[in-house]
């Protein structure tokens, strides 16, 4: 049995959903036995460490100073975001917590893409 071409991507996006969806329930039961901060700093610590052995190990040149501002300040932001999210999961506040995030997860990028680029045209 042959499968469309786009078939692929299509799984692997099922896929990523699950999983996010997995790691975020195991994150909000986690905290409820730790504390939110501490979970969330040694998850992203644990997360940097592999990056940055994965970015040793291209032999890549070193980004710019301003990325490296800006990537530092986005994982920072992403950090507290996060520890705030699995602190309302843990609280009990699912049906609350889950939409209000994706909400702003997605109108963030979307209206500062527009304040920056303009809005999507026609065609």
């Amino acid at each position: 049995m042959s499968f469309s071409p786009q078939f692929g991507p299509a799984a692997y996006s099922i896929g990523a959903v699950f999983i996010w969806g997995a790691s975020d329930f195991a994150g909000g039961y986690g905290v409820r036995r730790a504390n939110a901060f501490v979970f969330t700093a040694f998850s992203h610590f644990c997360a940097f460490s592999l990056m940055l052995l994965i970015s040793l190990g291209e032999h890549a040149p070193l980004p710019s100073r301003p990325s490296i501002f800006w990537s530092v300040l986005a994982g920072i932001l992403g950090g507290v975001a996060l520890a705030l999210f699995y602190r309302a999961l843990a609280s009990g506040q699912m049906g609350l917590a889950a939409p209000v995030a994706a909400l702003i997860g997605a109108a963030i990028p979307t209206l500062a893409d527009i304040a920056l680029e303009g809005a999507p045209s026609r065609g």
